[in-house]
């Protein structure tokens, strides 16, 4: 099988001056996406208390159903912002995070609160790559290095302020968590038509299997949801097995999609790359392990010690803080050394502060 070589995207056009604002609004959408991928977690137990009639599973889903759903649609929405423009992708996906949350913050029920964060994780989904795209667009060729590891800090320190800044809002309310995305949505939307630069679309982009990126969303939430009720339900009974064949069955399709579709959600060449399958494991792995910790510290604190929310925040500011600094270093210690000697040191650095917290 050969690679299929993707049609050239036409540079967005830039204007004198709009570097520095350009990068300000693209790094504010980033902000509120990343943001949200953590911050709800400081969150679930005042949820919990003020949703009657909700549980912690399925609150879960407040978090599960992000996730899926932004790493589903990932990859479809950057072929969908070449055709439609980077800008105008960027903003429609701004205006739609804008709005689902505010629908999040007016929820009265746990399912309408679940239906907005998966409209939240849509326009994250859009946002994202028409981001980076303009981002490069925007930076002059010698600077797009230092600029896009610049934009990824912002984008981890983000995601990792989210327990923190979570504290202190859920202080409030829990809905707070959600509606300070809307100021900042509202100033994208409304500067980003004057300070993001003009890009014309590419009519033959092909837009990747969307039948197959479905399926996948699908899979992943059968098998997240056999975890999340399995308990409840029994892991021999006949709910949790169907839950769990379903899953098996979608991904498995998918993984048939992906050898066969003439355009794949992910392109079969890439799979035979050693240095790709073993960096998408090694991310993966990270993720479930970080998340894992992430969920279960500020439920046991909360639950267990009887902390506050803003009590839990703060107990992860040590690592929080960390954060940008250790981004930065990382990608310069890449360049010395070999990059999977950075990702193992930082893998077992992980591995010990787990291993501590549970022993603690």
């Amino acid at each position: 099988m050969t690679t299929r070589q993707a049609p050239p995207v036409q540079q967005p056009t830039r204007r004198p001056g709009t570097t520095r604002g350009a990068f300000t609004l693209l790094c504010a959408g980033m902000v509120m996406s990343n943001l949200d991928l953590t911050v709800a977690n400081i969150g679930l137990p005042a949820m919990q208390h003020d949703l009657a009639g909700s549980t912690l599973g399925q609150l879960s889903w407040v978090l599960d159903g992000y996730a899926i759903v932004f790493a589903a649609l990932l990859v479809p929405a950057g072929r969908w912002a070449d055709r439609v423009g980077l800008r105008r992708a960027f903003l429609i996906g701004a205006a739609l995070f804008a709005g689902a949350s505010a629908a999040c913050a007016l929820a009265p029920d746990v399912w309408l609160l679940v239906g907005g964060r998966l409209l939240q994780a849509a326009g994250a989904a859009v946002m994202l790559p028409a981001s980076l795209a303009l981002l490069l667009a925007t930076s002059p060729a010698d600077r797009r290095p230092s600029v896009v590891r610049m934009w990824a800090a912002v984008s981890t320190t983000a995601a990792a302020l989210g327990p923190v800044l979570g504290g202190l809002l859920v202080t409030a309310s829990w809905r707070w968590l959600f509606l300070v995305n809307l100021p900042v949505g509202v100033v994208t939307v409304a500067l980003g038509g004057r300070l993001l630069p003009a890009h014309r679309p590419e009519r033959k982009t092909s837009v990747p299997d969307v039948a197959g990126s479905l399926m996948a969303a699908l899979g992943i939430g059968a098998l997240a949801l056999t975890l999340v009720k399995g308990a409840d339900w029994g892991w021999s009974s006949w709910r949790t097995l169907a839950a769990a064949a379903c899953g098996a069955l979608l991904l498995t399709v998918t993984a048939w999609r992906i050898a066969r579709h003439p355009r794949p959600l992910i392109e079969p060449a890439l799979l035979r790359i050693r240095t790709f399958t073993a960096s998408g494991a090694a991310a993966l792995l990270y993720g479930a392990t970080f998340g894992a910790f992430l969920l279960s510290f500020t439920l046991w604190c909360q639950s267990q010690l009887g902390w506050s929310a803003i009590r839990t925040g703060l107990a992860l500011t040590p690592g929080t803080a960390c954060t940008p600094f250790v981004t930065l270093a990382s990608a310069a210690l890449a360049r010395r050394y070999r990059p999977t000697a950075v990702i193992t040191v930082g893998s077992l650095a992980l591995a010990a502060g787990v291993l501590w917290w549970t022993l603690a």
